[in-house]
């Protein structure tokens, strides 16, 4: 095996990583719970509360959107974190100024 194919091997498990990590964050985690737990407490006037609804849609979503980059093929994977890193620079470089 060449050191280009061993390379393209790792970049394409390295690359899918987070997106199992982030399957796995919101396999453990219950949203139903998590507010029951809210509303239970003293803090059922939280805002948090209100929107029960939206955060089971972003849980859904986060579902969907980490199936995607599973399957997304290693070259998109590449400039997908590309403009991540992108805005995550620019984010920090407009904190810092």
């Amino acid at each position: 095996m060449a050191v280009k194919d061993r390379v393209e091997a790792v970049l394409n498990v390295g690359l899918r990583v987070p997106s199992i990590m982030l399957l796995d964050v919101l396999y453990r985690w219950d949203v139903s719970s998590f507010f029951q737990k809210i509303q239970r407490s003293s803090l059922s006037n939280n805002p948090l509360f209100q929107y029960k609804y939206l955060a089971l849609y972003l849980h859904y979503v986060g579902y969907i959107l980490s199936l995607v980059l599973l399957t997304l093929p290693r070259q998109h994977l590449v400039k997908l974190y590309l403009y991540v890193l992108t805005a995550l620079l620019l984010f920090a470089g407009h904190q810092v100024s």
